[in-house]
């Protein structure tokens, strides 16, 4: 071989060896692996949407239909759109306005505090701070997420659910304006705490998760159960704290005179609440937009969580946030459940579990990384997706 070949063959040797061992130093703390996948799916979101601003179609008529609409950044404001305009959808519209203003108008009940009162603590221009916070939440459940997987499986599993998170079909919305990042931190590290027996830890953990939105009470099962099964009764008390912001905030809806919440669900936000059978048979019979899409990601959902489940205090933490999610039927039906059901983090461990071949693996991510491009172009476009 010759001299130049030797040098070149060897010079990518060292450049493959260098990768590999900094790959292995990400794989080998939940921490790295946490900041990896926060900033590079903010980096990665946050450039695809920079590169789709310039040619997205905005129908004017999509964006008038919703509110806190007048002072958007424009699509000719070049960069400022193309990596913060984007981001200005729908319910971070909401945050923003509650942040600054306060619940000033009947239907911005149906927020939880939480989310918002950090936009307003930060003192940071409020689209930025609703990014920057999901950014770090994105961060803390990551690390979360991998020390609970580490209590019961090899940190491949937690790795592998991660990666299911980034490209699950509304992974994007962990890094948009909304709570979702929020609450799901909230919620693994309170049941990481019970589990360690920390009752403080799940005390406050259960509390910001019942503040972040009202799935966030549902945290009370598996903490009850672990409380239960280990006899520390002291994380039991704990766990109640998860239903002190839903309880505070319908006595100060009463005592303010406002309507209740199945009232303002009803008269402002095209939801009843049903039997979830009732939601899933009008799904099923129905022809509503993206049913296929929500109603595939409610069944991966379900598989993945009973199917594979071998903790019982997942399986009731999965009843309880699907019996929710199903209650509240929306017109359409099944409206954002491909967002929801991403709070059921037991299905993801499960299938972190599952799925050891590499090549069931990639071929899955790979398909769910297609739909979820396509969903987030037309969450970009102002159609109501997730």
């Amino acid at each position: 071989m010759p001299i130049n070949s030797q040098h070149f063959e060897g010079e990518r040797a060292g450049q493959l060896s260098m990768w590999l061992r900094t790959v292995d130093a990400i794989a080998a703390s939940p921490v790295k692996i946490a900041a990896a996948f926060a900033i590079g799916g903010r980096l990665l979101y946050s450039f695809i949407a920079a590169l789709l601003a310039p040619h997205l179609f905005l129908d004017p008529a999509y964006i008038r239909s919703n509110e806190f609409t007048d002072h958007l950044i424009s699509q000719s404001e070049g960069w400022k759109y193309a990596w913060l305009g984007v981001w200005e959808r729908f319910d971070t519209l909401w945050y923003m306005h509650i942040a600054t203003s306060g619940y000033d108008r009947p239907n911005a009940v149906v927020f939880y505090p939480l989310y918002p009162l950090l936009i307003a603590m930060s003192h940071l221009p409020p689209l930025f701070a609703s990014l920057l916070i999901s950014t770090i939440c994105a961060f803390f459940f990551a690390w979360g997420f991998q020390k609970l997987v580490m209590l019961d499986y090899p940190a491949a599993v937690g790795m592998r659910g991660l990666i299911l998170y980034l490209v699950w079909p509304a992974g994007f919305m962990l890094f948009a304006g909304y709570p979702d990042g929020l609450l799901l931190c909230c919620i693994v590290w309170a049941v990481y705490f019970a589990r360690m027996g920390n009752a403080t830890g799940t005390a406050v953990m259960a509390l910001l998760a019942g503040a972040s939105k009202a799935l966030g009470m549902v945290v009370f099962l598996p903490i009850m159960f672990i409380a239960v099964r280990t006899m520390r009764w002291r994380v039991l008390t704990a766990g109640l704290a998860a239903g002190f912001a839903p309880v505070a905030m319908s006595i100060w809806m009463r005592s303010t005179g406002r309507m209740p919440m199945d009232q303002v669900y009803s008269a402002y936000w095209l939801t009843t609440i049903v039997p979830p059978w009732q939601t899933v048979w009008s799904a099923l019979i129905g022809a509503a937009p993206f049913a296929a899409l929500n109603l595939m990601a409610l069944l991966l959902v379900v598989l993945f969580a009973f199917a594979f489940a071998d903790r019982i205090e997942y399986s009731l933490f999965a009843i309880g946030i699907l019996w929710l999610v199903l209650s509240k039927q929306t017109h359409p039906v099944l409206q954002s459940t491909s967002r929801y059901v991403m709070v059921v983090f037991p299905a993801f461990i499960n299938a972190g579990r599952v799925l050891e071949s590499r090549l069931r693996f990639a071929v899955f991510a790979g398909l769910l990384g297609i739909i979820g491009l396509n969903v987030f172009e037309l969450f970009l476009k102002w159609w109501l997706v997730v």
